[in-house]
């Protein structure tokens, strides 16, 4: 093959090569969370105004990692390809913290309750932060329980946000490794809010008899125990407590009847 015949069977590639490279030029510059403009995070915390509010701002600088216990410091996504070559890290595997505050002060305060609003609301925003990456940490089965892939480790593989304070049992997944019947059946008796109006001077006697007794019997401070607690439930029974269990059951009878 002459060198002619060479150069024009090489060209398609090459100029596919090229349009490849421009293209990753391209979003390397325009599109790389590493050459955002600012704002930039530090030591915990990214400050946001209005100007930042119509584009994406990449969370990238200024985060606190704390590795297995250890003392926060200050990174960057990225910065460590394992945990340990991060600061009180000893293993390239583990568990870590990463935390970041969101600070706005604008003219627009209604924001950061539009921000909790997704974080609360929408359901793949919240499964996200709750359970991990659908179909990579979890799947959801035929019956809509949420099932952990063979060999999946929370302390490893798992990430944790502590949004107890956002529940919602609208939009959270049950695991499939629980007998979720069993639980309904006990969650039942947890949503009556009781009226304690009435009986609230015999619950401070009850309070008062339990802490000057109740010490001495955890530690074994008297002479006849078996006299001793007989005289403890005499000053129960004093203080009023059952007319505090009559209260409370009369008030579950009127909630749930004679429901088991």
């Amino acid at each position: 093959m002459s060198v002619r015949s060479a150069v024009r069977a090489a060209a398609p590639a090459a100029a596919i090569f090229l349009l490849a490279g421009c293209l990753l030029a391209l979003a390397y510059y325009h599109d790389n969370k590493y050459l955002s403009p600012p704002p930039y995070g530090a030591d915990g915390v990214l400050d946001l105004t209005d100007a930042d509010l119509g584009r994406p701002v990449p969370l990238v600088d200024g985060w606190l990692l704390s590795v297995d216990g250890a003392p926060a410091a200050e990174a960057f996504i990225g910065q460590y390809s394992n945990f340990s070559f991060a600061p009180g890290g000893t293993s390239a595997f583990g568990s870590a913290v990463y935390e970041l505050e969101l600070r706005y002060d604008g003219d627009a305060p209604e924001r950061a309750l539009m921000l909790y609003d997704l974080l609360r609301n929408d359901e793949e925003i919240y499964r996200l932060m709750m359970y991990g990456i659908e179909g990579d940490m979890y799947t959801i089965d035929e019956n809509g329980y949420l099932v952990r892939p063979e060999g999946f480790d929370s302390a490893t593989d798992g990430c944790t946000f502590n949004f107890w304070w956002g529940r919602n049992d609208d939009l959270g997944l049950r695991t499939a490794d629980r007998d979720w019947e069993a639980i309904d059946k006990l969650y039942a008796y947890g949503q009556i809010v009781f009226d304690l109006s009435g009986i609230q001077m015999y619950l401070d006697n009850i309070s008062n008899v339990y802490n000057t007794y109740m010490p001495r019997i955890v530690f074994g401070l008297m002479e006849d125990p078996e006299a001793y607690v007989a005289e403890f439930r005499q000053q129960l029974q004093n203080a009023g407590i059952e007319t505090c269990m009559e209260e409370v059951q009369k008030q579950l009878d009127a909630v749930y009847g004679d429901k088991k």
